[in-house]
């Protein structure tokens, strides 16, 4: 099995050689692609380096030269993959050994597999940010995974958001790149959860198949600039996840079966219409969030689906506890 490696790139000077090298440990890698997304470090210089030293890492930037976001950098990597697995690395996380060894065979023993997904750990900066990372988010398992080994035809019900058997990030995964013939891109729309969106539509339209659940295959990094971890007030929580269930539900319209197209249609209202500002009365708020979501998405209101499960919310939501 021969893997290219996809890492993109965005203020990670510090961290993007340890990546790149982890990366480049693993006998089954035949290239990794850096797409620098216009940091405004010095993250460009080191992958310049990183260019010049070793003869399987690939460089790459936007044709314009602008920062374009996750999705987008990923993309190019899509474009630029010469190998016929496909791995995602952020810069600031780096592989364990043996990262391919567990995947590699079950690809062999299943060659049906459209992919495989792994455990994920975490790696602290320093003792402080683990503190803070606890208090901010306790009981939180210090190892991101499926807590059951499912067929692949349960994958997508069962992982999270869509259900609560855990939940595969980006760094686990491994997936053979004509698979991406059927999910298409990465959402270039989407400001965060564009790797959420992408593994529901994996699991809905390939054969994802377990692979180490028990153990991560790569550590995720905790540090005093994540991105995606950073504190946000509740409207931005709820607008950010908003857009995720619409460019879900956008994209099964046309590839979800009739009872998942209701599975996740079911997820949408449920986000859009569960109040976030608790200052503001339950109702009235649910109310001002529905005309919101029809704004986002106005072909909503012609789905008579629609208005029951908002009909069904409201009920709900009204009766005595």
């Amino acid at each position: 099995m021969q893997v290219s490696v996809i890492i993109p790139v965005y203020k990670a000077e510090a961290f993007v050689r340890q990546a790149v090298e982890s990366a480049l440990a693993q006998p089954e890698t035949r290239e990794v692609l850096l797409i620098e997304d216009a940091s405004p470090d010095n993250s460009w210089q080191v992958c310049l380096q990183l260019d010049e030293q070793y003869d399987k890492v690939r460089l790459f930037r936007h044709p314009d030269g602008k920062n374009h976001g996750a999705g987008a950098t990923r993309n190019v990597g899509l474009r630029e993959a010469r190998c016929d697995y496909i791995s995602f690395l952020d810069a600031d996380d780096f592989f364990l050994p043996n990262r391919f060894t567990v995947a590699q065979e079950i690809f062999q023993a299943h060659p049906e597999a459209d992919g495989v997904y792994e455990a994920i750990g975490f790696y602290f900066d320093n003792e402080a940010i683990k503190q803070r990372w606890q208090a901010n988010k306790p009981g939180h398992p210090h190892i991101t995974t499926m807590r059951a080994r499912l067929p692949p035809e349960q994958f997508f019900e069962a992982q999270s958001p869509m259900g609560d058997v855990g939940y595969a990030t980006t760094g686990g995964w491994v997936v053979k790149r004509t698979i991406f013939n059927e999910t298409g891109p990465f959402d270039v729309q989407l400001p965060l959860h564009q790797d959420t969106v992408m593994y529901l539509k994996l699991a809905a339209v390939g054969r994802m198949f377990p692979g180490r659940l028990d153990e991560p295959v790569a550590l995720r990094r905790v540090h005093a600039h994540n991105r995606v971890t950073a504190p946000r007030p509740p409207w931005a929580i709820y607008d950010n996840y908003l857009l995720m269930w619409l460019a879900l539900w956008s994209w099964g319209r046309f590839k979800l079966s009739a009872h998942r197209q209701e599975l996740v249609l079911r997820k949408l209202v449920r986000h859009a219409l569960v109040p976030y500002n608790k200052k503001t009365r339950r109702g009235f708020q649910s109310i001002k969030q529905l005309g919101y979501l029809l704004r986002q998405c106005p072909s909503l209101a012609t789905w008579f689906l629609f208005w029951k499960l908002c009909l069904l919310y409201f009920r709900d939501a009204n009766k005595p506890t």
